[in-house]
């Protein structure tokens, strides 16, 4: 079986319009959906960063339930017509959307030298390829990927992890254990990087309101009422 798994402790405003959109394409596509309403690893939120994020990690409680797995964040909204993720991309690889590219590229990449730094060089040498943590696709062997405990977690966040503290922890890890990953293209993970390069917002299939946005979770319904009436 193929699981959703959607992250979303302490955000159950965009849960509510979140959730019926996943449960839309779960209908249509014979695929489970998982809903993260509670806090497991309960990080501080200082000024500057949300450590709460983290709770990404929570994905490892479901790797052995699914055959594969989409790891979601809760500020997102589904196409209705959005095509079966998992028949579209080949499983064997973890599928993310690289987002070192744009206006983006210099500053990810940057991010990419940083973790390297404090986490450890990457052999091959890694340099290009850097995915937004939003949403991933993986296979059931790729369930290390999420494999980190509350005490490893509270000794990690106190490191020099660069600008995108778990996005950039996600992304060395799945390097380091040596995972093929691919780029799925934006229209999975369509962000606000993709609708200031002229893509429109409501010709893709997965829209990601990602970062700090005025109005976030009133933007998230208008395009839910659009889709959905």
């Amino acid at each position: 079986m193929n699981g959703i798994v959607i992250i979303a402790p302490n955000k159950l405003d965009m849960l509510k319009v979140c959730l019926p959109s996943v449960e839309h394409f779960a209908k249509k596509y014979n695929v489970d959906v998982q809903a993260v309403t509670k806090e497991e690893y309960f990080l501080p939120k200082v000024s500057g960063y949300n450590f709460k994020i983290f709770e990404k990690f929570q994905a490892q409680h479901f790797t052995d339930k699914y055959d594969r797995m989409i790891r979601m964040d809760v500020d997102i909204v589904f196409n209705p017509d959005c095509p079966n993720i998992f028949d579209e991309f080949e499983p064997g690889k973890v599928w993310g959307v690289f987002e070192d590219s744009g206006n983006r590229r210099r500053d990810r990449r940057r991010q990419i030298v940083h973790i390297q730094e404090t986490m450890g060089r990457i052999e091959p040498k890694w340099s290009k390829g850097y995915f937004n943590a939003g949403v991933i696709l993986t296979d059931k062997k790729h369930s290390p990927l999420y494999e980190v405990s509350r005490e490893e977690l509270n000794l990690h966040i106190k490191k020099r992890l660069g600008r995108f503290k778990e996005q950039n922890t996600m992304n060395w890890r799945a390097r380091n254990l040596g995972y093929e990953i691919d780029n799925m293209r934006y229209r999975y993970n369509h962000m606000s990087k993709n609708t200031d390069s002229g893509h429109r917002q409501k010709d893709s299939y997965v829209i990601h309101f990602a970062g700090k946005q005025a109005g976030k979770i009133q933007k998230m319904r208008e395009l839910y009422k659009f889709w959905y009436g």
